[in-house]
């Protein structure tokens, strides 16, 4: 079943108050919604081979970034930098680039972190860093790095289970799941329908579950290229 509004990651930032609500309305009013809305077109058009497709998409979203970049606040620009370089690593992934793709994967990463020390309540993006992890791991078992592959598994599979942080702010603050989840305990549900995303989205047992069923597929089919799939963590 695909996931409702109120799964969606923004979907409750504009409960933080006034900052979170005005960061939502630049959010949409800069058109970064249009943007990761093509970033996701180029990532079906690179899981399904077009990849000369996806490859001009993806320019056309570089060129669109570049052209926002002076008028975006930091905490949103830094937002669509998450999306537009991880999506660039998984081109350089499907084109068999191992290090470019973990050196946009490590971009991705930064963006996300530097969105969070701007916007505390992007905490929400948090969990990608989990993702990330799996996402390295395919590249590891890209090229036969087999002990590579099973180190980033065995450390989303840490972040999962608070063992270990999902990111470190600059400052040195570290960032758990158990402060993602903490996010979303203090909102005050309005329906049933947000009562049980909240609960979906903090369910422990949910998100190892979802780990594992990914970490499975990088495990267990070493001769194939998996897409990166977005998890819902």
């Amino acid at each position: 079943m695909p996931a409702t509004e109120t799964l969606r990651w923004y979907y409750f930032i504009p409960r933080c108050g006034g900052e979170g609500q005005r960061w939502f309305v630049d959010y949409h009013a800069s058109r970064c919604m249009q943007l990761t809305a093509d970033l996701d077109r180029a990532l079906v058009l690179l899981r399904t081979q077009r990849v000369n497709e996806g490859c001009v998409l993806l320019d056309r979203c570089e060129a669109r970034l570049d052209a926002m970049r002076q008028a975006l606040a930091p905490a949103v620009l830094k937002v669509a930098e998450r999306w537009y370089f991880s999506t660039v690593a998984y081109y350089w992934y499907v084109v068999g680039d191992a290090p470019r793709a973990l050196l946009f994967l490590r971009q991705a990463e930064e963006a996300l972190v530097a969105a969070i020390d701007r916007a505390g309540f992007l905490v929400v993006l948090a969990g990608a860093c989990c993702e990330f992890e799996l996402h390295r791991a395919r590249v590891a078992r890209s090229v036969g790095d087999w002990p590579t592959m099973r180190e980033h598994l065995e450390g989303g599979r840490a972040m999962v289970e608070n063992r270990r942080p999902l990111c470190e702010l600059d400052g040195g603050t570290a960032i758990h799941f158990r402060d993602y989840d903490g996010f979303f305990r203090t909102l005050r549900p309005r329906s049933e329908e947000e009562r049980a995303a909240i609960a979906q989205l903090t369910d422990a047992g949910v998100r190892a579950r979802g780990f594992e069923l990914h970490a499975r597929r990088v495990e267990l089919l070493p001769n194939v290229v998996v897409p990166f799939q977005a998890t819902e963590l």
